[in-house]
């Protein structure tokens, strides 16, 4: 899974290098970008609404008859949420999540696991004090321990946790505000300022520009031999040039409000086909290196708006009954209630919501 964890790190990589193209009108772009990185860290609380959408073309059909109408296929995931983080040790956040275009998929699948994704393609949540509550089916339940999910809870500042020591955690979030290593000029190219427009009531400058893959692979290798994980270095050292070949491209579009705030970003990602059948190779076998040779085109759009910096936001914990996550019927049907066992410590990748992303990536894993 070296490689996944070397994707995963790049991905969070632009992340950080995205919301921090902002700046005042008539501030050159490299120096508005740099001056917003280190405002994102006085960001402790916003609203963000999320879209998604996956797009896979290609032809399965020479993987079984059942496969045949599976693709074209495009798949979006919606989420909007209040996030809290004034009190790092007690971050807070509300919304809702929901997933389309899984149709197909669905058909694919025994009656358990279909009924499982339908109930998660609708779901409200909660997470305060050190909880997460999710509303399925219209029964809340908690699904335990927190203690990963600072970062969908904001804190706006994306970091590469490393679970072996918190030394490594400040010294990978400390590299990652530092615009020497993952600035302006380090990471993105052709930037443009293309125009003015309205982002959720607020007058916000549109950039567009190229994110330069090499460069922040480069830089995250450099901050892991730093940070004291010379394996992880050399790991992407080494594979350096098949990661930055899974894309085709990667671009961004953004907006940035007259208070030097981040209103939207979009980044529009192409994947090269042949890379990923690689890849998928590497990772789980022939079949799913054959699987990803019949794609002939795979696409994300991911659209971030962002508004009501800085505000308050009542969030408390749902009321009436809530029931323990692993009673959750689906669950025990499928058989993986007692995997969860109450703790969602694995799902601090949840925190994409505009704040730190809370990725963790254990040590030696890249």
């Amino acid at each position: 899974m070296k490689k996944a964890w070397m994707t995963a790190a790049l991905l969070a990589a632009v992340l950080v290098a995205v919301p921090a193209l902002s700046g005042c009108g008539g501030t050159d772009p490299s120096t508005a970008i740099n001056n917003a990185i280190q405002n994102q860290k006085n960001i402790k609380s916003e609203h963000a609404d999320v879209n998604m959408t996956v797009n896979v073309q290609g032809d399965l059909s020479a993987l079984g008859a059942q496969y045949k109408d599976l693709l074209p296929l495009s798949v979006t995931i919606k989420a909007s949420a209040d996030a809290d983080n004034t009190d790092p040790n007690n971050p807070k956040a509300q919304g809702n999540f929901s997933v389309t275009g899984l149709d197909k998929v669905s058909t694919l699948m025994d009656s358990n696991t279909a009924a499982l994704i339908g109930a998660l393609a609708s779901i409200d949540f909660v997470v305060v004090d050190q909880h997460l509550y999710a509303k399925i089916n219209g029964t809340w339940y908690d699904a335990g321990g927190a203690q990963s999910l600072g970062g969908l809870a904001g804190g706006m500042t994306t970091g590469i946790t490393d679970t072996s020591t918190s030394g490594n955690a400040s010294c990978f979030q400390n590299a990652l505000s530092d615009t020497s290593k993952f600035g302006a000029s380090q990471i993105l190219s052709n930037i443009q300022d293309v125009g003015s427009e309205s982002i959720a009531g607020q007058n916000s400058r549109h950039f567009t520009a190229d994110i330069n893959t090499n460069n922040i692979i480069t830089q995250l290798a450099n901050t892991a031999r730093d940070c004291g994980q010379p394996e992880a270095a050399g790991g992407l050292d080494a594979a350096k040039s098949q990661i930055a070949g899974l894309f085709k491209s990667l671009k961004a579009d953004i907006w940035v409000g007259d208070d030097n705030n981040l209103t939207q970003v979009k980044l529009h990602m192409e994947l090269n086909p042949q890379m990923l059948a690689s890849l998928a190779s590497g990772l789980g076998g022939s079949a799913a290196g054959s699987e990803a040779q019949a794609l002939t085109g795979l696409s994300m759009d991911l659209t971030v708006t962002q508004s009501q910096f800085n505000q308050s936001f009542a969030i408390t914990k749902p009321s009436g009954t809530i029931v323990p996550i692993d009673q959750l019927p689906l669950l025990g049907q499928l058989g993986v209630g007692s995997m969860l066992g109450g703790d969602t410590s694995g799902l601090g990748g949840l925190g994409g919501l505009g704040g730190d992303t809370g990725i963790n990536v254990p040590s030696g894993s890249l």
